[in-house]
Parts: C-alpha cells; sequence; structure tokens
C-alpha cells in the first residue's frame, strides 16, 4: 500500500512568493523520482499566505530517498526561516470503507 502524506505551511509575511518558486523547482523534481506518485502543492483559501502538500508515495524507502536528493536539500536551504510557523506533516492511514 502507497503512503499518503499532507503537509500545512505558513509562509512568513513577505516571503510566499520566495517559498512558491523554491516549491515550484522542488515540486517539478520530485514528481520525477522513482516511487513518487503524487506531489502537489495547494494554496489555501482561508489564509494567503497558506500551503499545502499533498504527496503520495510508493513506500518508506522512496521517501528517504528524496530526503537525500539536492534538489530537497537545496529546497530545505531555499526555505530555512521563511515560514511563520513550523511545517507540520501528517502521514495518513485509510479508513476501510
Amino acid at each position: 500500500m502507497s503512503i499518503h502524506i499532507i503537509v500545512d505551511f505558513v509562509a512568513a509575511p513577505g516571503e510566499k512568493q520566495t517559498v512558491v518558486d523554491a516549491f515550484t523547482d522542488l515540486v517539478l523534481a520530485t514528481r520525477a523520482e522513482p516511487g513518487c506518485l503524487i506531489f502537489d502543492l495547494y494554496t489555501t483559501a482561508a489564509d494567503d499566505n497558506g500551503m499545502i502538500l499533498i504527496e503520495e508515495w510508493d513506500d518508506q524507502n522512496a521517501i528517504d530517498h528524496h530526503m537525500t536528493l539536492g534538489h530537497t536539500v537545496k529546497f530545505l536551504q531555499a526555505v530555512e526561516d521563511r515560514f511563520s510557523t513550523p511545517a507540520v506533516a501528517r502521514r495518513l492511514e485509510p479508513v476501510p470503507a
């Protein structure tokens, strides 16, 4: 079964465009990674600086590998101190229907 993750981000005032630009590069590179099924960034209607990243991965190995890649490291460096609050990541579990 694949792994689903949602991550909430809130850009600091005046930092949204910088964060979005960094995310654009990350999203394009990550979607080409083996094991990445979904990697989509959304803005939130309720908060001008809010963003939500929706991810789906084949397995934990794909996630672990993603975290070591140059484009991921570059993204993390580019957005360091550009969020008003720490990111909140949630790993989702399916509800049997």
